[in-house]
C-alpha cells in the first residue's frame, strides 16, 4: 500500500502492506506477518507509525475477514475509516495466489455496488482539501502571500485520492496511478489528450517532489524562491491539470 503500492517509493520510506488468505491458518499468517515486518525493518524499512503492516491483526485476514472490514468502512464512514480506506485502495498485487487476488477484487466491486454512498463520502472528504487555484503561471507566483507549498499534502494526496475515487467508480480497485489512468482512458472516462496531460503533470510534480526531498532532507515543502522560472511555469501548469482531475470528481458526485 502507500507509496510502494503506487510504485512511487523513490526514497527509503516506512512499511505499508497487508496479507489476504483464503481461510483459517491464522496462527501461521500471524507469524508470517510478524516475520515480514521484522525482516523489512532489518533491511532498513522503518515500521509504519500508523501500524499499517501485516504484523497487525487489522492488516491481515481471510477473504471473509476482509469482506467484513470493507463492509464496516463502507457503512461506518468515520474520518478514521475513510483514512484507512484511502491507504488500502493504493494497493497493488505483489506475490501470492492470483486466484485469491481476483476473489478479493470481486469482493471489493460487490461492496462498491451495494454501497455507492461510500464513494460519495470519499469525495466529500476530498472537498475539504481543494488543490490551490493559481492564476497566470508566472505572474501569480509573485502575488502569492505564501512563499511555499507542501507538495505532499496540498497536491499529491488530492491527486492520488481523486484518481483513486474515479478508478473505483469505474471498477478499477488496484494498480499504480499510471495503470489507473490508462484503464480510465480505455473505459472512456478520460479523453486521450487529458490522459496524456495528466501523466505529464504527475511526472513533472513527482520529479520536483523527489528533487525537493533529496535536497532538503526529506521535506515535502517546496520554496518558490528556489525554483527556476521554467520550473515555476511547469509547476503551475501541472497543478492546473491536477485540479481539473479533482474537479471531475466533484462534478461526478455533485459536491
Amino acid at each position: 500500500m502507500g507509496s510502494s503500492g503506487r510504485g512511487e517509493q523513490f526514497m527509503l520510506t516506512d512499511q505499508d502492506h497487508f496479507l489476504v488468505y483464503k481461510t483459517g491458518a491464522e496462527a501461521y499468517f500471524q507469524r508470517l506477518g510478524t516475520e515480514i515486518t521484522r525482516l523489512m525493518e532489518s533491511a532498513g524499512y522503518a515500521r509504519c507509525k500508523g501500524l499499517m503492516m501485516c504484523s497487525e491483526k487489522q492488516w491481515r485476514g481471510s477473504l471473509l475477514d476482509w469482506e467484513d472490514r470493507l463492509r464496516t468502512w463502507s457503512l461506518q464512514s468515520t474520518r478514521e475509516n475513510l483514512l484507512l480506506a484511502q491507504n488500502f485502495f493504493s494497493y497493488r498485487f505483489i506475490v501470492g495466489s492470483k486466484d485469491i487476488h481476483e476473489q478479493l477484487e470481486n469482493i471489493i466491486l460487490a461492496m462498491l455496488d451495494r454501497s455507492k454512498i461510500f464513494l460519495y463520502r470519499l469525495a466529500q472528504a476530498e472537498r475539504e482539501h481543494p488543490i490551490p487555484t493559481l492564476d497566470h503561471p508566472i505572474r501569480s507566483l509573485f502575488r502569492l502571500e505564501k512563499k511555499s507549498i507542501d507538495m505532499k499534502k496540498a497536491i499529491l494526496f488530492p491527486y492520488h485520492h481523486s484518481l483513486q475515487i474515479l478508478a473505483l467508480l469505474h471498477g478499477i480497485p488496484s494498480g499504480t496511478p499510471l495503470a489507473k489512468i490508462n484503464a480510465l482512458e480505455a473505459k472512456g472516462a478520460f479523453s486521450k489528450n487529458f490522459a496524456q496531460d495528466l501523466k505529464e503533470a504527475a511526472s513533472q510534480l513527482l520529479t520536483l517532489y523527489v528533487k525537493q526531498r533529496w535536497k532538503h532532507e526529506g521535506s515535502s515543502i517546496v520554496q518558490f524562491t528556489r525554483m527556476t522560472t521554467r520550473e515555476k511555469e511547469e509547476f503551475l501548469l501541472s497543478i492546473k491539470t491536477i485540479k481539473e482531475l479533482q474537479n471531475i470528481v466533484f462534478s461526478r458526485f455533485s459536491i
